[in-house]
C-alpha cells in the first residue's frame, strides 16, 4: 500500500473516485448544464485507473494514457470478458455495430489526452467526426464494463493472496 501523509492510497478507490466524478458531470442540474469535457477527461482517466489497477494486481508494470496499451497488457480471459460484454452492449449504438473492438481501442486510445489538452491546439482531431457523441457512447458502456471487472478482480485477487 502505499501512503501519502498518513493517508492509504488504493488506485481502485481513486478510479471509483474518478468514476463518480464522470457521471455527476452528466448529471444534469436544475438548469439542465452539463459539463462534458470535465466528464470525458474524468471518464477516460477513470479507465486508465481501472485497467492499471488489474494490471497492478497481476504485478505487470504500466504507465501512460493510452487505453488500447493498458487493454493489451490485461490476461487474455479479462481482455475477453470485457470485449464480450462491451459488443454485447455496443451492438445497439449505431456507430459501434460495425466496428472491431480492436479498431475502437485504437480510436479512443487517447481520450483522456485529446479532452484534457483540447484547448491547446486548435487543429486537435479526433478519430471521429463527432467526438462528444462518440465519446459519450463508449463511455456510457466501457466505464461500467470495467469498474464491475477491475472491483471484482482486484478484490479476489487480493483475498486470493491472504
Amino acid at each position: 500500500m502505499k501512503y501519502i501523509r498518513g493517508c492509504e492510497i488504493k488506485q481502485i478507490e481513486i478510479a471509483d473516485d474518478f468514476y463518480e466524478a464522470y457521471k455527476r458531470c452528466f448529471a444534469a442540474n436544475d438548469k439542465n448544464q452539463i459539463v462534458a469535457i470535465p466528464a470525458f477527461v474524468n471518464g477516460f482517466f477513470a479507465c486508465e485507473l481501472y485497467l492499471k489497477s488489474i494490471l497492478s494486481a497481476n504485478d505487470i508494470t504500466s504507465s501512460g494514457h493510452n487505453i488500447e496499451t493498458l487493454f493489451n497488457k490485461l490476461p487474455t480471459e479479462l481482455q475477453k470478458t470485457i470485449e464480450n460484454e462491451f459488443l454485447n452492449e455496443a451492438k445497439s449504438i449505431y456507430v459501434f455495430n460495425s466496428i472491431e473492438f480492436n479498431e475502437l481501442l485504437k480510436k479512443i486510445s487517447l481520450g483522456f489526452e485529446f479532452w484534457r489538452y483540447i484547448y491547446e491546439d486548435e487543429n486537435k482531431e479526433f478519430e471521429e467526426k463527432l467526438p462528444f457523441a462518440y465519446s459519450e457512447n463508449f463511455l456510457n458502456i466501457f466505464l461500467p464494463i470495467v469498474e464491475g471487472v477491475a472491483n471484482n478482480y482486484v478484490n479476489y485477487k487480493k483475498s486470493d493472496k491472504v
